[in-house]
């Protein structure tokens, strides 16, 4: 699942993310949240093993 947030600096975004994966987190999937994609890619890996 891909879920895509966009915003002004300071709407939220990150704490909305941060929110979402824990959640998930919390159903034990395993996490992982992408930003900066240009011109490097760079990964938020939370997981739970």
């Amino acid at each position: 699942m891909i879920i895509s947030f966009s915003g002004l600096d300071g709407a939220g975004k990150t704490t909305q993310i941060n929110h979402l994966l824990n959640f998930y987190q919390g159903t034990g999937l395993s996490t992982y949240s992408i930003y900066n994609i240009l011109p490097e890619i760079c990964y938020h890996k939370k997981f739970k093993l």
